[in-house]
């Protein structure tokens, strides 16, 4: 293990001679001023924060090719995110560029992530971590950050190991895979997968170095090959590899199979040159060289050129036999190599099954980026955005629990989808330390705090400031049974009231309702609730009903009855003013419910009119079952 100072003169080395010297001095700025936070990230931590971090840095330099501004970030994300630094952003005063800034910040957003249910929601999360990066650089910061942690995983307490190996597994492993990063892809998913499951791991280990310990050299297996090759004059390379525990692993689970049943453990990939039309004739000339030197296991001959696979993959695969063992040989031209590994049938697709989409497509573009050392990645991708998500965004909880919205969800949005009882009582939030009112739009990222007051109901004006089916729903709900809640109070005060001044309720409502002209009693109970009819002048009428005259609102309109048939209500009050609906026409005697309009009209509509099923969704409140006399 390297020491800080054989790291520090890694890193310093390499910069000096890649980037200028403005930008140099600004990464050893960074560099200080991590060394002087290097304090653990917690007591059973057995970890270097600064050692860490230029390690870090060092990838993000040399193995990923960034820019200055990314190897700053990668430098101070760790100590401004454990130190007070960050609260009261001391960092702007030394003079690092916007830029650097932001990636910070976007890291650190990252780090709050709670991924307890990762398992199951690997795609949200992957979402979640690219469009709160909205640039690539932090998203392959935040890979070689956890690919470090991950190799000195030994530093962690055990439970914080298996929540870092679970991430890895589930979140940075697929995604450095759809980004082509293959080695920190088999690195993440070897480590992680060593840490999950340590004796499956153990065993398949095992396995692998008998394996390997007695098959044949490499060399030897393919010297008599590359006669043959030879002898034909075709130009070609040849590739090998050993198959990863988690992948051997990942076969016995999908496939249901045994580790012994596992034959393609060692694999040899001869590719060739040539012309499109003569593809098919070299790859089966080249099969028949092989099978001359080695006998082939015809059943595990698999024939990808003369019938590509539905998504475009091409290859010519069989498996020979050599002294009780088994290699799998892939032949394949320099195309079908290309759109193995590029196209439509890139590696991870073709294994994993899925479909790529246009997010995917956008990692998937940085391949050729990421394998050409010459090009400095943050020159090319500062202007690659993602495509596909700019309708979802994703914000955490104070917990870091992830949600999914739409684009324009609002901070009552949130409220109702946490719980119904948190939206009717929302007052406002904290978003990122700032207060912000019921209606504030979400963006992605936000940390979002909601306040409440236990006085605090739901308006009609609520509806305008939602998006979403559960909040909409919630709030008409509880609108509904508000007014229902106030009906049942007021009832009851009136009925008390009478009680008191010796009046009986049956006898006497008829006449209350109709000379404070209310239409219906459950009218008049609201007002009583909200005190909008003062139980005095109630009193009042009933004491003396001759000399009291019935109130006139100034500007009522009272609906005239359209035919001499009366209406029933469902608390038995006889309906004699009401308007027939135009959208469905209903006629006497038709099964009808009434709709209490802006004006105070009660208009009919039939109970299969098109229109219903919205009235009553969006206003239950004021609609009442109606019967014909």
């Amino acid at each position: 293990m390297k020491s800080i100072d054989e790291l520090k003169s890694i890193l310093a080395d390499f910069c000096k001679e890649r980037f200028s010297n403005a930008e140099y001095n600004q990464i050893a700025l960074a560099c200080n001023i991590c060394e002087k936070c290097n304090i653990p990230i917690q007591p059973d931590i057995l970890l270097n924060p600064y050692q860490h971090s230029l390690k870090v840095a060092i990838i993000v330099a040399k193995e990923l090719n960034l820019d200055a501004d990314s190897v700053i970030a990668s430098l101070l994300s760790n100590c401004f995110f454990r130190t007070n630094l960050n609260d009261n952003n001391d960092y702007s005063n030394y003079n690092f560029s916007s830029t650097a800034i932001s990636f910070v910040e976007k890291l650190n957003k990252i780090v709050v992530i709670d991924l307890v249910d990762v398992q199951t929601n690997a795609d949200k999360f992957r979402k979640l971590l690219i469009n709160i990066s909205d640039d690539l650089r932090v998203v392959l910061i935040k890979l070689a950050d956890r690919l470090i942690s991950m190799r000195e995983i030994s530093c962690f307490p055990q439970a914080l190991r298996i929540k870092l190996s679970t991430e890895a597994m589930f979140l940075y492993a697929p995604l450095a895979h759809r980004m082509g990063l293959y080695n920190i892809y088999t690195e993440l998913s070897t480590r992680s997968f060593e840490q999950l499951h340590p004796d499956e791991y153990n065993d398949i280990l095992k396995h692998l170095e008998a394996h390997i310990k007695n098959h044949i050299k490499y060399q030897q297996f393919i010297a008599p090959i590359e006669v043959k090759l030879k002898e034909q004059s075709l130009n070609y390379t040849i590739k090998h590899r050993v198959k990863s525990p988690y992948s051997i692993w990942r076969k016995m689970q999908n496939q249901k199979i045994s580790l012994e049943e596992i034959h393609d453990i060692y694999a040899v990939r001869i590719i060739f040159d040539s012309d499109v039309e003569e593809e098919k004739l070299i790859c089966w000339q080249i099969y028949a060289l092989v099978t001359d030197v080695y006998p082939p296991i015809i059943s595990r001959t698999r024939d990808w050129i003369s019938v590509p696979r539905s998504n475009g993959y091409e290859s010519l695969h069989t498996t020979v036999s050599l002294e009780n063992q088994s290699v799998e040989v892939q032949i394949r031209s320099k195309r079908m190599d290309k759109i193995a590994e590029y196209g439509p049938a890139a590696h991870w697709s073709y294994k994993d099954g899925t479909k790529k989409t246009s997010l995917e497509k956008w990692l998937s573009d940085i391949r050729d980026i990421l394998e050409n050392d010459s090009l400095a990645l943050g020159d090319v991708l500062e202007s690659m955005k993602p495509e596909g998500v700019t309708n979802e965004i994703f914000v955490l909880t104070p917990t870091g629990k992830v949600l999914r919205f739409n684009v324009g969800a609002t901070l009552l949005d949130f409220a109702y989808e946490i719980h119904s009882e948190i939206g009717n009582r929302c007052v406002g939030g904290i978003i990122n330390n700032k207060n912000v009112e019921k209606s504030y739009k979400l963006n992605n990222g936000d940390t979002v705090f909601v306040r409440t007051l236990k006085s605090q109901k739901p308006s009609l004006d609520w509806i305008n400031l939602v998006t979403t089916p559960k909040a909409k729903y919630n709030i008409r709900k509880s609108l509904n049974e508000e007014y229902l809640k106030l009906v049942e109070e007021g009832k009851d005060i009136l009925k008390r009231k009478l009680k008191n001044w010796k009046y009986d309720f049956a006898e006497c409502i008829n006449e209350i309702t109709q000379h404070f002209d209310y239409k219906f009693g459950n009218d008049i109970y609201y007002d009583i609730a909200t005190e909008k009819l003062n139980t005095l002048k109630i009193k009042a009428f009933l004491d003396n009903p001759d000399s009291t005259a019935a109130p006139v609102a100034v500007g009522q309109n009272v609906p005239k009855s359209v035919s001499n048939k009366v209406l029933v209500a469902d608390d038995n009050k006889k309906i004699k003013g009401y308007v027939m609906s135009a959208c469905c026409n209903p006629q006497i005697g038709d099964s009808v419910f009434g709709f209490i309009n802006g004006l105070g009209e009660i208009k009919l509509h039939r109970t299969d009119c098109p229109n219903s099923k919205n009235l009553f969704e969006r206003f239950p409140y004021r609609i009442i079952d109606v019967r014909w006399e």
